[in-house]
């Protein structure tokens, strides 16, 4: 299988210190890694391909370090892991890292440190998605899209309760409050995905510098518009600096072809092609 992948971070226009992180490598290739605001191609080998977003917490440097650090840490882990079938890899990569982040958060410089995580693990025809915090993943295919993870955030426990209605999170006060973070606390438990993959699905990984700020359908109308994944990662990024640039913002696209995969089928709805394994256990 092929992939495509872009990728783009960007301070924004109100930060001084990007806090985010991201990675898109081979994991049978430790040489490889996607450049810098262009285009790469990659041959998916048995171990994979891992893509990931962190958004860092904690205040300027420690927000900067807790991100690079659980990106590194997480690239470390899963090239260490054994080549295996087992869905739950990635989810125990994910509590290793958060074990070794919260053992640098120790240190009295970096109280409070912290950072989400959204990372893809791309294997044969499926996309294994593991995901702490409110960094997203979304599903693009054949003109619709569809959310894969589900923030965890204050603001969404309150919309799943009804307390809040979708009309009042633009202006809702707590919005960035998450309740889940890797580094904060000893144990961490990330949601996890199963995604059945497509020929031309396009996987975006993000922070919630464009989720934030950039609508879904805004973001739909860019992927339907740009037939290059660096110049939808710029436009994306253009468009979340374009609402004020509050927050870094960070895009990582990835697409999908090969003979191993499928055509999409006419009508079968997006969420069909994703399952939830959060409530499974390790094995």
């Amino acid at each position: 299988m092929r992939i495509s992948i872009a990728a783009m971070t960007d301070v924004g226009k109100v930060r001084s210190h990007n806090e985010d992180a991201f990675v898109a490598v081979d994991l049978g290739d430790p040489q490889w890694r996607v450049p810098s605001d262009s285009d790469a191609e990659l041959e998916l080998s048995e171990h994979g391909a891992l893509l990931a977003v962190s958004d860092g917490m904690g205040g300027a440097k420690a927000g900067e370090l807790a991100s690079s650090l659980t990106i590194a840490a997480l690239v470390r882990e899963m090239r260490e892991l054994p080549v295996a079938e087992a869905p739950h890899l990635l989810q125990e990569a994910v509590e290793q890292v958060n074990e070794q982040v919260a053992a640098a958060a120790q240190s009295r410089d970096r109280e409070g440190m912290g950072a989400t995580l959204t990372a893809a693990w791309v294997r044969g025809a499926e996309a294994f998605i593991a995901h702490v915090g409110d960094s997203r993943a979304y599903l693009v295919r054949a003109g619709l899209m569809h959310q894969i993870t589900k923030d965890q955030s204050y603001l969404q426990m309150l919309l799943d309760s009804g307390a809040v209605s979708a009309a009042e999170t633009a202006a809702f006060p707590y919005r960035s409050v998450i309740l889940q973070a890797i580094g904060t606390s000893a144990t961490v438990r990330a949601a996890l995905y199963r995604v059945a993959l497509c020929k031309h699905d396009r996987l975006l990984l993000c922070s919630d510098g464009l989720s934030s700020y950039v609508d879904a359908r805004d973001i739909l109308a860019a992927a339907r518009g740009s037939a290059g994944l660096s110049s939808l990662c710029a436009q994306l990024v253009a468009l979340a600096n374009g609402k004020g640039g509050e927050d870094n913002v960070t895009v990582v696209l990835a697409e999908f072809d090969g003979q191993e995969l499928h055509e999409p089928e006419d009508g079968l709805e997006l969420s069909n092609s994703i399952e939830t394994l959060d409530a499974e256990k390790h094995g």
